[in-house]
C-alpha cells in the first residue's frame, strides 16, 4: 500500500534536514526539493540489458523463495520489463529535464569504472 503524499512528504523534508543523505530518484516526480537541497545529483547510465536481466533472476529469485517476496505475478514481470525498456527514453529524459536547472550538480555515470572512480574520489573526503 502506497503512503499518501502528505505523510510521505514529511517523511522527506525529515531525512532532507540531516547532515547527509542519498535518495534513489526512480520517483522524480515528487523530490523537487531533494534536487534543489543537494549537492551532487548522480545520474547512473546503466545498460537496459543488464538490467532487464537483474529483473528477470530478482523476479525468480522471489518465486524460488531465495528472496523475500512480494505478490508478483508474470504479468507483473512482463509490465516490469516493459517499463524499464522504456525507461532511457521516457523516465530518464523527464528526469533530466527536471533537473536541468542544477546541471552543475550532475554526475553522469556510464560505467563501473567510473562509478569505482566517483566513490573512490569522495572518499577522500570523508573525515
Amino acid at each position: 500500500m502506497k503512503k499518501d503524499s502528505e505523510a510521505r512528504d514529511r517523511e522527506l523534508e525529515v531525512l532532507l534536514s540531516e547532515n547527509t543523505w542519498i535518495i534513489e530518484g526512480v520517483y522524480y516526480a515528487w523530490l523537487d526539493n531533494s534536487f534543489e537541497q543537494a549537492d551532487q545529483i548522480i545520474v547512473l547510465h546503466t545498460n537496459l540489458y543488464v538490467r532487464q536481466m537483474r529483473i528477470i533472476i530478482r523476479f525468480l529469485k522471489r518465486k524460488l523463495g531465495v528472496l523475500p517476496t512480494k505478490k508478483e505475478r508474470l504479468k507483473d514481470l512482463i509490465q516490469l520489463l516493459k517499463w524499464n525498456t522504456k525507461y532511457d527514453t521516457n523516465n530518464l529524459a523527464i528526469a533530466r529535464k527536471k533537473i536541468e536547472t542544477y546541471e552543475e550538480k550532475v554526475i553522469d555515470i556510464y560505467s563501473k569504472r567510473g562509478l569505482n572512480q566517483f566513490l573512490k574520489g569522495i572518499g577522500r573526503n570523508v573525515p
